[in-house]
């Protein structure tokens, strides 16, 4: 959602009228088709690793929140340019968006349908985090009108969920993926997280060798950053790997792509993202850049068992040594 001016937010969710549109009366969007983001800021947990804004999931803090929305939802309707504009896409993002029961999140895609004129084929996404989701919520979610699902796995590794204060373990990622698909949504997106504590490159390899053999829709893998907003970016966070293994498990990631002659494209190029199996990643560094990688062509079944990662073999690294040594131009 356009973001209003401090004060008409604040009359706006607290109910003082009449707020007003401020800026947005008098700037109409410089393109008639656009994307609209929600943001749903509630979570049952807090991930250490997260600096957005969130809120904690109380009783009633639903309901007003959902008050509020419908109130901005009619301020912007408002608007001048509001007819003249199109929407291709609608993510409902957080916080935690899948705590909405069906009937909420009906409501409010239909407030907006009354509001803004949405596009027959737009993309209409919403997060979810494996524990808060199952088939009927999300055949539900369907019906509601939604076409995409993004889930929130981070992480098939039960040792290290618990750590990043998340509820939900491997195994259940994995039913909320087969509900996804029990349920009929037409693309389902899965992300994963890099150099978290306590992952080694093994490790990484197997989640991203058995996530695409869930075959998903589209694959997200995030490198973590700690923030100041977060748990771990102000207190500290355990022991992390090293700056070469977090960059070695960008190339296993990276190498997935190649093996299963997936694209690597440009981040500046558009990612269909209803097509997409790997997309987005992060490049380790001080200012993360992002890699798109996008399907050429189905995965070959006989590709899905070979391996992202191998450990080094000593035997190899010390013929390496040997065939340098012979190569070094002798001394004096």
């Amino acid at each position: 959602m356009a973001r209003l001016a401090d004060s008409t937010i604040s009359d706006t969710l607290l109910g003082r009228g009449p707020a007003t549109l401020d800026v947005l009366g008098t700037t109409a969007p410089a393109e008639s088709v656009l994307g609209l983001y929600v943001h749903v800021p509630f979570c049952a947990l807090r991930c250490h690793f997260c600096s957005f804004t969130t809120a904690p999931f109380r009783e009633g803090a639903m309901a007003r929140y959902l008050a509020a929305l419908h109130r901005e939802i009619d301020l912007v309707a408002t608007a001048p340019w509001t007819p003249d504009v199109r929407l291709e896409t609608v993510f409902l993002g957080g916080g935690t968006p899948s705590l909405l029961e069906a009937g909420e999140l009906a409501d409010v895609l239909g407030h907006l349908r009354g509001t803004f004129t949405i596009a027959p084929e737009a993309e209409i996404t919403v997060e979810c985090n494996p524990e808060s989701v199952d088939a009927l919520k999300l055949a539900d979610y369907r019906r509601a009108g939604v076409t995409r699902v993004s889930l929130g796995v981070q992480s098939l590794d039960d040792a290290i969920l618990p750590r990043l204060n998340r509820r939900h373990d491997g195994a259940s990622a994995k039913r909320a993926f087969d509900a996804a698909r029990a349920a009929g949504i037409a693309s389902v997106s899965i992300d994963l997280m890099y150099g978290l504590p306590g992952l080694d490159v093994a490790g990484w390899a197997r989640a991203v060798d058995a996530v695409i053999d869930w075959r998903p829709d589209h694959l997200s893998a995030y490198g973590m950053t700690l923030e100041g907003g977060s748990r771990w970016g102000s207190e500290g966070a355990p022991t992390v790997p090293t700056e070469d293994t977090v960059v070695e498990q960008y190339w296993v990631f990276a190498r997935a792509a190649a093996l299963r002659d997936l694209e690597l494209c440009p981040a500046r190029l558009p990612l269909p993202s209803q097509r997409a199996v790997l997309a987005p990643s992060r490049v380790p560094g001080p200012r993360a850049r992002r890699v798109r990688v996008r399907r050429r062509r189905p995965v070959r079944q006989r590709e899905i068992g070979r391996p992202l990662w191998r450990a080094p073999r000593a035997r190899h690294a010390a013929g390496r040594r040997a065939r340098a040594a012979d190569t070094a131009p002798a001394s004096g």
